[in-house]
């Protein structure tokens, strides 16, 4: 309390009524509880009372700070009795009622300014935590530009109704995904951080920048952002089908049991990639999406896919072929070459769409108690010439056979060993338009 600087000296209250100045006794006790008051707040407190203070009807020099479980401020008035009280009945009374409400109302007005102040100094705080400040760095000298919305976290707060579970789209390892509705009506995702880690945090301001610099009909679109919350938020553009892992392995009577889809999204999917890996300007040579996989391929209305979850992709530089890195992705689709070299480029990404391509093929997943490893059982199945084994009789017809063995063939081209011997996607959707043309 010394280092307030408080005394406690006799108080002099003086309430004016009409015209008479008058002095009364006035015994009114307040309190202002402030939880998480730092000392900062109390000193604010306190000069914010000089400056009230300093009125010629008022002079209060005892302010009383107690500390408790919270933190509690108060004062209290007190003045002696004089014989004008006699004078004018109930003035004591009036003066009581005056100088409380006077002082609730200065509280209340003062604690909702500190509740603000300390509301906004928490924003910031996240804001430069969750990467902001390199954000606006980058877009203020020009290295990055796009169209996207700043959301506040109030608004997302209300259009995912309290992030309420019932909205829950999808979960991952880093992020849970929600449906929400924007005040304009407009239906979006919500991608919202699990926890505060710092390679979490990371991978959420690398997803809007990577996402600010692409615009492709197959890649999912980005809204807009959050980086004033706890947990930084992501807007997407909303993709009603879910994604091809779901359809594809848990609804079993489904538009995919077509080979006309699936070839479409074989070929989508593959337009999105050469598009990442054909970005160039002065300051990089394309993007590595480095997660591809069945689970971050989404369908929309049409059923045209769509390519989501950025959080980990990477641009090359300027000058550079590959980029240094541990074993990165998902357990089924990862480069097996990565492990030895350390080196992601652009063939890893094109031996998971090898992996994609697989599981269209054979309707199973990368990874299973019954097949195993799906890259290593259609290797074996192009090797032994048993295509027709591993391809799932959903789509297979005695009119395109000679078709789904050409895209094992090109699956398996995409799953070599090493990287070299992998084509480019831009090599892989000219043979795709030669399939198309050879096929129909």
């Amino acid at each position: 309390m010394d280092e307030l600087g408080l005394s406690q000296a006799p108080v002099v209250l003086g309430v004016s009524l009409g015209t008479i100045m008058v002095p009364v006794y006035v015994s009114s006790p307040l309190q202002l509880v402030l939880s998480d008051s730092t000392l900062a707040e109390l000193l604010a407190i306190r000069e914010a009372l000089k400056i009230f203070c300093q009125s010629e009807w008022v002079n209060i020099s005892n302010l009383i700070i107690e500390f408790d479980s919270s933190v509690a401020v108060s004062w209290e008035v007190n003045s002696i009795v004089d014989w004008m009280a006699k004078v004018v009945p109930g003035a004591m009374f009036v003066a009581a009622i005056i100088v409380g409400v006077v002082i609730t109302i200065f509280v209340l007005l003062l604690r909702k300014c500190l509740k603000k102040r300390k509301k906004e100094e928490r924003k910031r705080k996240y804001f430069i935590q969750n990467g902001g400040a390199y954000l606006r760095r980058l877009i203020s000298t020009g290295a990055l530009v796009g169209d996207s919305k700043v959301f506040s976290p109030e608004e997302l707060e209300i259009a995912t109704d309290g992030f309420n579970e019932n909205r829950i789209l999808g979960r991952g390892g880093q992020a849970t995904v929600f449906k929400a509705m924007l005040r304009s009506g407009r239906v979006v995702a919500v991608k919202r951080a699990k926890t505060v880690e710092e390679w979490i945090r990371e991978s959420f301001i690398n997803e809007i920048i990577v996402l600010l610099e692409i615009k492709h009909d197959n890649v999912v679109g980005l809204i807009g952002f959050c980086l004033e919350a706890e947990k930084p938020l992501l807007v997407y553009e909303y993709i009603p089908n879910g994604s091809l892992y779901q359809i594809l392995h848990e609804q079993p009577d489904n538009f995919l049991n077509s080979w006309e889809v699936r070839r479409r999204i074989i070929r989508e999917v593959a337009e999105a990639i050469t598009y990442l890996h054909a970005i160039r300007t002065t300051d990089f040579n394309g993007i590595c999406h480095r997660d591809l996989k069945s689970q971050n391929i989404l369908l929309d209305q049409q059923y045209r896919s769509v390519l989501a979850d950025f959080g980990i992709a990477r641009f090359l530089g300027p000058d550079r072929s590959h980029l240094t890195t541990q074993a990165i992705g998902s357990l089924g689709y990862i480069d097996p070459e990565l492990q030895f070299s350390g080196e992601y480029t652009k063939r890893s990404d094109v031996y998971s769409y090898g992996v994609v391509i697989a599981e269209l093929l054979t309707g199973e997943k990368a990874i299973s108690r019954r097949w195993g490893n799906l890259a290593m059982q259609l290797k074996s199945a192009v090797k032994n010439d048993n295509i027709s084994a591993i391809l799932d009789c959903k789509i297979v017809t005695e009119e395109n056979k000679n078709e789904l063995s050409s895209y094992t063939k090109l699956s398996r081209r995409c799953l070599k060993k090493k990287g070299k011997n992998r084509p480019f996607m831009e090599d892989i959707l000219n043979e795709l338009n030669r399939l198309q043309g050879l096929f129909g």
